[in-house]
Protein backbone atom coordinates (compact mmCIF):
# COMPACT_ATOMS: atom_id res chain seq x y z
CA UNK A 1 0.00 0.00 0.00
CA UNK A 2 2.84 2.03 0.83
CA UNK A 3 4.37 1.66 -2.26
CA UNK A 4 2.15 1.90 -4.37
CA UNK A 5 0.38 5.33 -2.81
CA UNK A 6 3.41 6.56 -3.10
CA UNK A 7 3.72 5.58 -6.63
CA UNK A 8 0.66 6.77 -7.38
CA UNK A 9 1.47 10.43 -5.96
CA UNK A 10 4.59 11.15 -8.30
CA UNK A 11 3.11 9.88 -11.27
CA UNK A 12 1.03 13.34 -11.15
CA UNK A 13 4.44 15.22 -10.17
CA UNK A 14 6.24 14.03 -13.45
CA UNK A 15 2.97 15.45 -15.51
CA UNK A 16 3.90 18.58 -13.41
CA UNK A 17 7.32 18.96 -13.89
CA UNK A 18 7.32 18.65 -17.68
CA UNK A 19 4.73 21.33 -17.88
CA UNK A 20 6.92 23.56 -15.75
CA UNK A 21 9.92 23.08 -18.74
CA UNK A 22 7.60 24.24 -21.06
CA UNK A 23 6.26 20.89 -22.44
CA UNK A 24 2.78 20.04 -21.81
CA UNK A 25 2.37 16.96 -23.68
CA UNK A 26 5.47 14.96 -22.46
CA UNK A 27 3.82 14.03 -19.53
CA UNK A 28 0.42 12.86 -20.26
CA UNK A 29 1.86 11.16 -23.10
CA UNK A 30 4.88 9.03 -20.79
CA UNK A 31 1.62 8.12 -18.28
CA UNK A 32 -0.33 6.91 -21.14
CA UNK A 33 2.47 5.17 -22.41
CA UNK A 34 3.07 3.90 -19.21
CA UNK A 35 -0.42 2.67 -18.70
CA UNK A 36 -0.40 0.85 -21.64
CA UNK A 37 2.95 -1.10 -21.46
CA UNK A 38 1.47 -2.36 -18.49
CA UNK A 39 -2.26 -3.49 -19.81
CA UNK A 40 -0.09 -5.11 -22.79
CA UNK A 41 2.29 -6.81 -20.03
CA UNK A 42 -0.82 -8.53 -18.67
CA UNK A 43 -1.07 -10.65 -21.60
CA UNK A 44 1.96 -12.79 -20.25
CA UNK A 45 0.33 -13.82 -16.76
CA UNK A 46 0.98 -17.26 -17.00
CA UNK A 47 4.65 -17.11 -17.55
CA UNK A 48 4.48 -15.20 -13.94
CA UNK A 49 4.06 -18.25 -11.78
CA UNK A 50 7.09 -20.01 -13.19
CA UNK A 51 9.06 -17.80 -10.40
CA UNK A 52 8.54 -17.58 -7.00
CA UNK A 53 6.14 -14.70 -5.88
CA UNK A 54 8.95 -13.04 -3.92
CA UNK A 55 11.27 -12.56 -7.02
CA UNK A 56 8.19 -11.12 -8.93
CA UNK A 57 6.98 -8.74 -6.44
CA UNK A 58 10.73 -7.27 -6.37
CA UNK A 59 10.86 -7.42 -10.22
CA UNK A 60 7.57 -6.03 -10.41
CA UNK A 61 8.61 -2.42 -8.14
CA UNK A 62 11.06 -1.54 -10.43
CA UNK A 63 8.65 -0.33 -12.91
CA UNK A 64 7.37 2.68 -11.13
CA UNK A 65 10.99 3.32 -10.05
CA UNK A 66 12.18 3.36 -13.70
CA UNK A 67 9.43 6.01 -14.81
CA UNK A 68 9.96 8.36 -11.70
CA UNK A 69 13.78 8.35 -13.06
CA UNK A 70 12.87 8.89 -16.44
CA UNK A 71 10.82 11.98 -14.70
CA UNK A 72 14.18 12.97 -13.28
CA UNK A 73 15.99 12.83 -16.47
CA UNK A 74 14.04 14.53 -18.65
CA UNK A 75 14.18 17.52 -16.05
CA UNK A 76 17.72 17.50 -16.12
CA UNK A 77 18.23 16.63 -20.02
CA UNK A 78 15.08 19.15 -21.25
CA UNK A 79 13.84 18.14 -24.73
CA UNK A 80 16.46 16.91 -27.56
CA UNK A 81 15.06 14.13 -29.49
CA UNK A 82 16.86 11.00 -28.44
CA UNK A 83 16.07 12.15 -24.26
CA UNK A 84 12.51 11.81 -25.98
CA UNK A 85 12.67 8.42 -27.61
CA UNK A 86 14.39 6.88 -24.73
CA UNK A 87 11.81 8.41 -22.46
CA UNK A 88 8.80 7.17 -24.39
CA UNK A 89 10.38 3.97 -25.01
CA UNK A 90 11.14 3.50 -21.36
CA UNK A 91 7.85 4.66 -20.31
CA UNK A 92 6.19 1.97 -21.97
CA UNK A 93 8.45 -0.69 -20.66
CA UNK A 94 8.57 0.69 -17.08
CA UNK A 95 4.57 -0.05 -17.70
CA UNK A 96 5.41 -3.80 -18.86
CA UNK A 97 7.30 -4.19 -16.11
CA UNK A 98 4.29 -2.75 -13.70
CA UNK A 99 2.39 -5.38 -14.65
CA UNK A 100 4.41 -7.97 -13.16
CA UNK A 101 3.80 -6.49 -9.86
CA UNK A 102 -0.06 -6.51 -10.10
CA UNK A 103 -0.46 -9.78 -12.01
CA UNK A 104 1.35 -11.41 -8.95
CA UNK A 105 -0.64 -9.63 -6.49
CA UNK A 106 -3.77 -11.17 -7.90
CA UNK A 107 -2.08 -14.64 -8.76
CA UNK A 108 -0.81 -14.43 -4.85
CA UNK A 109 -4.36 -14.27 -3.74
CA UNK A 110 -5.60 -17.32 -6.16
CA UNK A 111 -2.90 -19.37 -4.39
CA UNK A 112 -3.61 -18.00 -0.81
CA UNK A 113 -7.40 -18.57 -1.65
CA UNK A 114 -6.82 -22.10 -2.91
CA UNK A 115 -5.16 -22.86 0.49
CA UNK A 116 -8.06 -22.06 2.58
CA UNK A 117 -10.79 -21.34 0.29
CA UNK A 118 -11.80 -17.88 1.30
CA UNK A 119 -11.01 -15.88 -1.81
CA UNK A 120 -13.54 -13.61 -1.59
CA UNK A 121 -11.92 -12.41 1.56
CA UNK A 122 -8.67 -12.18 0.09
CA UNK A 123 -10.00 -10.60 -2.86
CA UNK A 124 -11.33 -7.66 -0.19
CA UNK A 125 -8.57 -7.13 1.54
CA UNK A 126 -6.17 -7.06 -1.30
CA UNK A 127 -8.47 -4.55 -3.45
CA UNK A 128 -9.19 -2.30 0.06
CA UNK A 129 -5.20 -1.89 0.67
CA UNK A 130 -4.74 -1.26 -3.27
CA UNK A 131 -7.33 1.87 -3.34
CA UNK A 132 -6.56 2.90 -0.01
CA UNK A 133 -3.20 3.52 -1.56
CA UNK A 134 -4.43 6.42 -3.55
CA UNK A 135 -6.22 7.87 -0.66
CA UNK A 136 -3.01 7.43 1.38
CA UNK A 137 -0.58 8.71 -1.49
CA UNK A 138 -2.63 11.87 -2.20
CA UNK A 139 -2.80 12.46 1.24
CA UNK A 140 1.12 12.06 1.61
CA UNK A 141 1.65 14.38 -0.97
CA UNK A 142 -0.33 17.25 0.16
CA UNK A 143 1.38 17.15 3.69
CA UNK A 144 4.50 16.17 1.88
CA UNK A 145 5.10 18.54 -1.77
CA UNK A 146 4.88 22.31 -0.38
CA UNK A 147 7.26 21.72 2.27
CA UNK A 148 10.32 19.59 0.75
CA UNK A 149 9.21 21.09 -3.03
CA UNK A 150 8.58 18.65 -5.62
CA UNK A 151 11.85 17.45 -6.87
CA UNK A 152 13.02 16.35 -3.48
CA UNK A 153 9.68 14.76 -2.59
Amino acid sequence: MVYQGIANTVLGIISQFTHQKGNDWAGPLTTSLLFLGSGLGSLYNKYINKYPFKYNFFFGAFGYIIYISLGLIFMKLGFSTAAEILIFVLSFLGGAICSVFYNTQFNYINYLSQIDKREVKYFGINMGLVQSSNIFGNLLSSLLIEPMGQFLY
